[in-house]
This record gives C-alpha cells, structure tokens and sequence, in this order.
C-alpha cells in the first residue's frame, strides 16, 4: 500500500504515528541507558532531566553543571514555560477546528486543508479508520478541554520552581499539542455530511465508556494538581519555591497521580475509537512511555529527598509500579 506500515487491516501508521513511536522508543532506551549508567547516555542526562530532577538538592536553585557540549540556555530553559506548551497548542487545535468546519462546508480552506493532511498521512494516502464524525469530534473536544485546562492550571495554579528543562522537552512539548488536532484529523476516513444525525449504535456504548472514564481522569487530575500547588500557599515568598511530601486524594497511592491521570485520559482516547485508531495508539503509547519514566525518576526523587517519604506508595500506577 504505497509504503505505508500497516499492521492487519484496522491499522495505518502514518507520518506523525511512526514519530510518536519511534520517539517513545529512544525515550525508552534512553532511559535504560542511564539506568545502566551508560557513559554517553550520562553525560546526556540533561537533556532528559527537568524540574526537581536537575537541582542539586531539595529548595536549591542551583542546577547541576552541563556534562555535555551544548550551549547553557538550551538547557535552561525554564520550567514555568511549560505554559508555551499550551497556549501554542490551543490556538492550533483551535485552527484546526476552523479548517474543519470551513472544509465542511467548502470554504477557501479546504485546498489547503487537504494537502496538509495528504502530507501528513504519507505514506498511507488517503489510509485512515473509517468512522462517522462522532468519535472524531469527541476525542477532539476533549483534547480541547484538557489543553485549556493545563493552562488554565500553569497560569491559575501551579506555583513553579525554578526548575528548568532543555530544548528537547520544549521542543516535544510544543510540538505535541500543536501537532494533535491535524494528527487526529489525518487519521480518520469520515463524511462530514453525517453530522448532525444520530450516533451509530456500534459506536456508542464506546463514546459514552471514553466519555466517562476522561472526566473522571480530567477531574483528579485537577485535584491533584491542586493538592501540589497548596503545598506551596500560605508559606514566605522566599520558600514558597521549596518541595514537600504531597499528601491526599491519589498521593495516597502514587507519587505522581497527575502522571497517571494523564496516562488514563489519552486511553479514554483510544477507547472512544475502539482501539483502532493508529494515531492515538502511538500517541498514547509516548505518553504512557513519558509519564512512566517521568514517575520513575519522581518516585525515585523523593525518595532519596524525604527520609520520612511514605515507602508504601508507587510511582505512577496504584498498586503496581
């Protein structure tokens, strides 16, 4: 099928697919690597550590010393511009949306709409899960509320340390929000003439179940970021960027359980499509990948930090890891 890497008859991986797995591959490995203290994946770690994770001690400012030859800001950059992830990514989801709705109803768009997801969707051409626009517009609106939402907690919520990451954290976190929208649109066949009209009865009992599972994720994900950013309230501006055992709610269980609502929220994803959308499968296989590792080194972090650090709770998956 013009090159394109197909997996039985459900599955088309296109361009962004392939690139979202591959990349949860090397993070992986990557991840091993410096487990296994690697010489070259050490000296690199900077580029794969952020946050808490590059300071030296519990409240420090200081980061450690680049061990590779890089210039200083790439691997500085701050970690309050976590927000950059989100704005970016709600205006494109945003336009996106536009294109959607101006292709539909054969607006100046539509050319330009179709070419871009022509290339994307190399090598699969016109490949792609068949479905009414249903689960499509779902899983599109509820990426929309979880990106508004993140922002809303970065610029509303969270009290941020002054943490940094490097390049390659903005960069994947720039482009993974401003790439979802086009990905998610490049991946299904559907007539957008259907809509409004009734929901296949095959596709419902689906919708509802994702529907459902996303905003209970969506709601202690919140909740959890709440519970971190009240451990620095009420406390002196001058240790109000300290870091202290989170307690409550999930951190009864786990470590990081915004981790592990993020993993549940791009599952509901995939349940909404019945497992059968490639570019979600990818999407979601990077971001159990990231959070998974991300949890490990947290997990691992307050261990050492927090002498007193309850040693019953997981990292990211209650009861199991």
């Amino acid at each position: 099928m013009n090159g394109c890497i197909v997996i039985n008859s459900f599955f088309h991986f296109n361009l962004l697919s392939c690139l979202w797995i591959l990349s949860a591959l090397a993070i992986l490995a990557f991840h091993v690597l410096i487990s296994c203290e690697f010489s070259v994946a050490v000296k690199l770690k900077g580029l794969y550590h952020y946050g808490k994770l590059k300071m030296t001690s519990c409240g420090s400012v200081k980061t450690s010393p680049p061990e590779f030859p890089l210039p200083h800001f790439l691997c500085s950059i701050p970690k309050r511009w976590f927000t950059h992830f989100y704005a970016v990514g709600l205006c494109a989801h945003s336009f996106v949306f536009i294109f959607v709705v101006s292709g539909a109803l054969g607006l100046f768009f539509e050319t330009g709409l179709n070419d871009l997801i022509r290339w994307i969707s190399w090598p699969c051409g016109e490949s792609g899960m068949e479905c009414s626009p249903y689960p499509f517009l779902f899983v599109y609106f509820m990426e929309w509320m979880q990106i508004s939402k993140r922002l809303f907690e970065c610029v509303k919520v969270s009290h941020f340390s002054p943490g940094t990451m490097s390049f390659v954290h903005y960069f994947y976190g720039v482009f993974f929000y401003s790439s979802f929208g086009i990905g998610l649109l490049s991946s299904v066949k559907m007539n957008l003439g259907d809509f409004p009209g009734t929901i296949p009865r095959e596709e419902l009992p689906y919708i509802c179940a994702g529907v459902c599972v996303f905003f209970v994720a969506w709601y202690y994900q919140h909740q959890s970021m709440l519970t971190l950013a009240s451990l620095r309230s009420g406390v002196k501006e001058k240790a109000s960027t300290s870091h202290y055992i989170p307690r409550g709610h999930l951190f009864g269980f786990v470590s990081c359980p915004h981790y592990f609502c993020e993993m549940v929220i791009y599952a509901s994803f995939c349940l909404v499509f019945q497992g059968r959308n490639s570019f979600l499968l990818a999407v979601t296989l990077f971001v159990w990948v990231t959070q998974i590792v991300s949890g490990l080194l947290t997990h691992r972090w307050y261990l050492q930090t927090f002498p007193s650090y309850p040693r019953e709770r997981r990292a990211v998956i209650p009861y199991l890891l």
